[in-house]
């Protein structure tokens, strides 16, 4: 199991977008995955704070991976976002996913993005076993 959840850390590691955007893949558990990123000037909308899409993106990329460690090949279902906070620029997010349940073919996990102790935003995800 050791091994899967380091290639999935790899392939978080490697992914692209996430890499686009700085994300950074941390951990990887069974049922579990952190990731951080530090606001860059980039990251702010018109308004000067932390893009939505960004805080969502940084979730959704823990998420993946805690998705991938309890079922492969797996997806997104749905996720719920509620906002309630913000950062600056130089803060550091990290986000966190954490399984609460699961079943044959559906995984739902909490998901909350913290800058410190100060929580940012939270999520409910469900994810769907493919195969």
């Amino acid at each position: 199991m050791e091994n899967t959840m380091n290639e999935i850390l790899e392939k978080l590691k490697n992914d692209p977008f996430a890499n686009h955007l700085g994300v950074v893949p941390e951990e990887v558990t069974k049922g579990y995955a952190r990731c951080s990123i530090e606001i860059s000037e980039n990251h702010l909308n018109f308004g000067g704070f932390p893009h939505g899409g960004l805080i969502f993106s940084l979730a959704d990329v823990a998420f993946s991976g805690a998705t991938a460690s309890v079922h492969m090949p797996t997806t997104a279902l749905s996720v719920t976002t509620n906002f309630c906070g913000t950062a600056k620029v130089g803060s550091k997010l990290i986000a966190e996913a954490k399984l609460k349940n699961e079943s044959r073919k559906f995984s739902y996990f909490d998901i909350e993005v913290r800058c410190e102790d100060k929580l940012i935003a939270s999520f409910n995800g469900t994810g769907y076993k493919i195969t």
